[in-house]
């Protein structure tokens, strides 16, 4: 026998023997355990920071209300901005860091007309492919189907 069967057996024997023990033990083993699905927090009651009733939350059109108190949160589309918001709509006008760094790198930029040194069609691009770069390639008609489909 050679070695590799031999492990294998060895190996199918341990298996067998592991999962019957496993199986064995689900079937006959402790049945009375069941988890507890809940949890339990103990709280100290004596602390002060901790309330003792539960305040009251709801939301309305208009804003929301905690516990006793009213905070309106909507606004009126016909009264006129604060002055606190024309401020900052002047300063969205003005331009921002990143746009004045833009700027500056774009004056210092040299244009340049990128263009490839070696251009070739589909059909060269193919053979290029196929010969591994070689340009001593035998010429083949090559009939592409891929916008045809």
């Amino acid at each position: 026998m050679r070695p590799y069967s031999i492990f294998v057996l060895v190996l199918l024997a341990v298996y067998i023997v592991y999962y019957t023990v496993v199986i064995l033990l689900d079937l006959y083993g402790k049945k009375d355990e069941k988890k507890n699905t809940v949890e339990v927090f103990e709280v100290d009651t004596d602390n002060e920071d901790l309330p003792e009733e539960a305040i009251d939350v709801s939301e309305s059109e208009h804003g929301f209300s905690v516990g006793g108190y009213d905070y309106e949160t909507a606004t009126d589309p016909t009264k006129e901005p604060t002055s606190e918001a024309k401020e900052t709509d002047d300063a969205d006008t003005s331009p921002s860091t990143a746009e004045k760094l833009m700027a500056k790198v774009e004056e210092e930029m040299e244009e340049c007309q990128s263009t490839f040194s070696n251009s070739c069609n589909a059909e060269q691009l193919n053979n290029l492919l196929l010969y591994k770069g070689i340009r001593n390639y035998p010429e083949t008609k090559w009939e592409i189907f891929k916008d045809k489909l």
